[in-house]
C-alpha cells in the first residue's frame, strides 16, 4: 500500500497534523523531540494496533485528551483505501473504508509496515522473547489468518499454567485429570507454532545472508538456528515434564521457551558481533 496522506490527532506529541506523502522516499528531518519517532509510531499502530516501542495504549494518547485518532489514505491494488483507528484507554476501534472491523486481527494485512529503530538491537543483544516476538509478528504480518493459531496457543498455555498452580496448592486429583486436556491442546497448538517458525526461517535465511553482504560489503557465514525445548512430540514431553511443571507452577517446554540463535562465522552474535 502506497500512503498518500496521514492524519494524526491527539496522538503522542501531536494535537493535530496532516502529512502529504510521496510514492517514493520520504524523509523527516528536525531537532530531537520534535515528533519524528511519533510519526513513525503512528504508522506502526495503524498497521497492527500495537506500538513498535511496546507502549501501552493509554500512553499513546496525548496528555489531556481522552482519545487519539489516526487516519491513513493510500492506494493498494489500484484501489483507494482509507484506514482509521480510534485509540482510547484500554481499547481501539478500527475502520477500513468507513466499515468497522469486528476483530482486531481483521486489520492485519490492510497496511503492512516494517519498522527499523535503534531499539531493534535488542533482537540480537537481549533475551529470547524479543526474537520469538519478532518471528511471530512477521508470520502474522505475512499471513494474518495465523493470528488464530497464536491466540489458541496463548489461551491454552494460560489455562494450563493456571491449573498447574491449582494442583500445587490444592492437590486436587480432579484438577490434575483436567490437565490431560490442556496438555493436548497446548501440545497441538505449540507444534503448529514451531512449524510456522521453521517455515519462516527457511524462507528468510538466504535473504539475511544477502542483506548482510549488501550492508557490510562482504559475505559471511550467517546462520539462523531455531533452538527448541522439545524434540518431536510436544504433548508427550508436557506429560513427561508434568511433575516438574507442577513444582514450578509453570509450563517449562513449548514454543514460548524456544530461541533463535544467530551466528556469524560460528560466533554467537550476542557476544561477538559489532553493533
Amino acid at each position: 500500500m502506497i500512503i498518500s496522506d496521514l492524519w494524526i490527532r491527539n496522538f503522542r506529541s501531536y494535537e493535530s497534523a496532516h502529512f502529504e506523502l510521496s510514492s517514493g522516499l520520504n524523509s523527516f528531518i528536525g531537532p530531537n523531540g520534535i515528533g519524528k519517532t511519533n510519526l513513525v509510531e503512528a504508522l506502526s499502530v495503524l498497521s497492527t494496533q500495537k506500538s513498535h516501542r511496546g507502549s501501552q495504549t493509554q500512553n499513546l494518547i496525548r496528555k489531556g485528551a481522552d482519545r487519539g485518532v489516526l487516519r491513513a489514505k493510500g492506494i493498494r491494488d489500484d484501489r483507494e483505501v482509507l484506514i482509521e483507528l480510534e485509540v482510547a484507554s484500554g481499547r481501539t476501534k478500527a475502520f477500513v473504508n468507513k466499515q468497522p472491523l469486528k476483530r482486531s486481527k481483521d486489520l492485519l494485512g490492510a497496511l503492512q509496515v516494517t519498522v527499523f529503530a535503534p531499539d531493534d538491537l535488542s533482537l540480537i543483544k537481549f533475551g529470547p522473547s524479543n526474537r520469538r516476538d519478532y518471528l511471530d509478528d512477521l508470520i502474522i504480518s505475512l499471513d494474518p489468518s495465523q493470528a488464530t493459531t497464536y491466540a489458541t496457543f496463548d489461551k491454552s498455555l494460560k489455562q494450563r499454567n493456571s491449573l498447574l498452580k491449582q494442583i500445587r496448592t490444592a492437590a486436587d486429583e480432579s484438577v490434575e485429570a483436567t490437565l490431560d486436556v490442556w496438555d493436548k491442546r497446548v501440545g497441538e497448538a505449540g507444534a503448529r507454532v514451531r512449524n510456522l517458525r521453521d517455515a519462516l526461517l527457511e524462507r528468510i535465511r538466504p535473504m539475511v545472508t544477502l542483506a548482510y553482504a549488501e550492508l557490510a560489503g562482504e559475505r559471511r557465514d550467517i546462520k539462523l538456528d531455531y533452538v527448541s525445548t522439545w524434540k518431536d512430540d510436544l504433548v508427550g514431553e508436557l506429560i513427561e515434564n508434568r511433575t516438574n511443571d507442577i513444582r514450578r507452577s509453570v509450563t517449562t517446554v513449548g514454543p514460548h521457551r524456544d530461541d533463535l540463535v544467530i551466528t556469524m562465522d560460528g560466533f554467537d552474535t550476542r557476544n561477538e558481533a559489532s553493533q
